[in-house]
This record gives structure tokens, sequence and C-alpha cells, in this order.
């Protein structure tokens, strides 16, 4: 029994060397296609201690005097960006990127509320905790705060802000005051544009994007239409998608047999305790 516990640790202890974070995968994919060095990049976002010209401060997005703001980190990624085609995230969108509104809470089920928590940093919504509002509620606000499927959300005050989730369920909801959706074109590849925003790329956009005009850090919905996203043929998005989808399933797989592994050795120490 205890050779048999050790084996199936070992058979753990490897898989375990396959995970990855979903970040890194959608930056290597991202990396393989646009040439970002991400050593290079890794080894600049442990700067701690670093120069900045002041005649370089007209260059940023936003005028800052504060060093956060000007990292080599950031002029690394933008940098690289301006290498390839692209365009402004406005130039992609159906309608302006809009803010929610403060929900009504009841306490039954009813129209969903995607809150902060609920956009979950690898991408997609989490609905382990969930709110709802009445329907009464949500056609008086739906206009302003309603989502629809394929409407990407970007969460934009306090802690949790930076996070891009792919809105891709059926039911309608709304969002809160913290997030701002993103609603593109019909012809827009969606989950490109996300896996962009999640990227090393997108990512270090949004971080220059913050302002702290009332006291917390927030993205403003007229920044986001500032992104710059690279944005190559079509085919050369689907490719980009489907790569990374590909390793975010394989990802899944070695997670699942993990814990198919940890259930294992559950069921071989209950049966020497119990019999």
């Amino acid at each position: 029994l205890l050779d048999r516990i050790i084996s199936i640790e070992k058979e753990i202890a490897k898989l375990k060397t396959q995970v990855k974070e979903h970040k890194l995968i959608v930056d290597e994919v991202f990396s393989k296609h646009f040439k970002l060095d991400l050593k290079q990049y890794s080894d600049l976002e442990k700067k701690h201690v670093f120069g900045k010209n002041l005649l370089n401060l007209s260059k940023s997005v936003q005028l800052r005097s504060s060093l956060k703001f000007h990292h080599p980190k950031f002029d690394f990624v933008l940098e690289k960006i301006k290498e390839f085609k692209t365009v402004k995230l406005k130039q992609l969108l159906k309608e302006p990127v809009r803010r929610g509104i403060q929900p009504e809470y009841v306490e039954e089920d009813g129209i969903l509320v995607i809150k902060t928590i609920n956009v979950n940093k690898e991408g997609y919504i989490d609905l382990t905790e969930t709110e709802f509002v009445s329907d009464e509620f949500y056609n008086k606000v739906k206009k302003k705060a309603g989502i629809q499927q394929g409407d990407i959300l970007v969460t934009s005050t306090g802690e949790g802000r930076g996070k891009v989730s792919l809105y891709d369920l059926d039911e309608p909801a709304i969002v809160d005051t913290h997030i701002s959706i993103v609603r593109c074109k019909e012809d827009v590849n969606k989950k490109y544009l996300t896996y962009f925003l999640l990227s090393s790329m997108g990512k270090n956009q949004l971080s220059i994007l913050e302002q702290a005009i009332k006291g917390t850090p927030e993205i403003y919905p007229q920044e986001i239409e500032k992104l710059i996203i690279i944005f190559p043929f079509t085919e050369v998005q689907n490719n980009i998608v489907k790569e990374i989808e590909i390793k975010l399933n394989e990802q899944k797989k070695i997670t699942k047999q993990i814990e198919k592994f940890k259930q294992e050795i559950n069921n071989l120490i209950k049966e020497a305790i119990f019999g």
C-alpha cells in the first residue's frame, strides 16, 4: 500500500512540473507570433531601481510623476507593439465603453450580477459566489449596465482592477459600478481580443491607464478605448486563439489527472483504515 502511494505521489510531482499559469500560456503564444522576448521582459519586470530621463515623459500615454508608470517594462512592450499592424480599441467597438451601475440586490434568484469577484484573473467568469437583482430592476438599468454574450468585461477600480473576462453565458446579467463593458462589432474576434488584453501586451497598457484622481486607482472607460491592439489578419487571430485553447485544454487534463491521483490516494488510505 505504501509503495503504491509513493508511486502515485511521484506521478503527481511529475505532472505538477507541467502545470503553467494561464497568463504564461497566453504570453507564450503571443510571443511566438509577435516576437516578444519573454526572458528579456521577465528581467525588466524584476527591476525595482531604474533611471528615467525626464525628457522622455512626453512619450508616455499619460503624464505621471510616479516612476511606477515609467518602468522600462512598459516601454519595452509598447515599442514591440508598434512593430505590427495596430488599431485603437475604439475602432473595434460597437458602442462606447461604459461602466455598470450600483445594484439593488434581492434575496431570491433573479437576474445575475457580475462583480469584480466573478471576473477571474484567468479570463473566465467565476460563478462560485453569485448575487441577483429583480427582473424589474434589470429592465430599468439594462440599457446602461446590461451585458450580453460576447461582451468583454474589465474590472476598473480598486484592488481588483485590470482583470479581463469574456462573458460567454447566454443568460441576461448586469455588472456593477466596478466593471467596464467592452462591446465590440459583430465581426471582431472577441476571444482574440480577450486573450490580447490578458497578455503582457494588454495588461501593461491597462496598468499605464490607471488613474487615482479620487484617491482610489481606477481605469476609466474613455481610457480603455485608447488601448492599442495588435490586429493581424483574421486567420492569424484564429490561429492564436486555437493555439491558446489547445494549450489550456492540455492544462485542464493535467489538473484533472492530478485530482484523480489525489483521490486514489485518499481511497487507499480509507481502505487501509476502514478495510
